[in-house]
């Protein structure tokens, strides 16, 4: 109905469903993490980008409390390998209920009042004078998008072919969005063989 209206604005949407985009009622998907596998084996998009949010617990990276931090850090391998243009996430400071029917703390309520696995509906803390606090978890999200760019500057340098073979290398699998490797050590000695690689080539 508005496509016409929007003519050469992007026109994007979050699905779960390929048949959205086969059809083409969406040219630019932004898939959950836990739906992407038809839409990286079949047709695909020439734009998409990825998000989670409250559903995205099972196998997959996300920020919730109860999650190590190599897991919601290894998001930025996996945008790097899978070429994503963009990412969404909806929660940055929500302070309230799920239907914001009543504010709550979020120092001492981090699931607004049992609505949503806890740190998913805010990543930073109200400050003092509306400046706001960091968490943990929007910390190691940037540690996530640096790898990323860390990532791209070493295959502006090199070339595609050899970061992937990085970030492979040792693993018993191909690298996905739900399978990766748990181990924080990965994405610390990645990081370091990536710094070394870019260092020596800009000497």
């Amino acid at each position: 109905m508005v496509e016409k209206l929007l003519e050469g604005f992007p026109i994007m949407d979050a699905m779960s469903s390929y048949d959205y985009f086969a059809q083409g009622i969406c040219k630019v998907p932004v898939v959950a993490t836990n739906h992407l596998d038809p839409f990286l084996t079949q047709k695909r998009p020439e734009e998409f980008w990825v998000y989670y949010c409250c559903g995205q617990g099972y196998q997959v990276s996300n920020r919730f409390i109860a999650m190590p931090s190599a897991r919601t850090r290894i998001l930025g391998v996996q945008l790097y390998k899978f070429q994503v243009q963009g990412f969404l996430q909806w929660g940055f400071n929500f302070y309230n209920n799920v239907t914001s029917i009543h504010p709550i703390d979020p120092f001492a309520t981090a699931d607004g009042d049992a609505s949503y696995p806890a740190g998913d509906p805010f990543m930073v803390y109200p400050g003092p004078d509306g400046e706001p606090q960091e968490s943990l978890r929007l910390v190691v999200f940037s540690d996530a998008l640096h790898d990323l760019r860390a990532l791209q500057l070493l295959e502006s340098l090199t070339n595609r072919a050899h970061v992937l073979a990085l970030i492979e290398e040792g693993l018993d699998g191909p690298l996905t969005f739900s399978t990766y490797p748990r181990d924080p050590e990965y994405l610390l000695r990645l990081r370091e063989i990536v710094h070394q690689e870019i260092s020596g080539r800009m000497q």
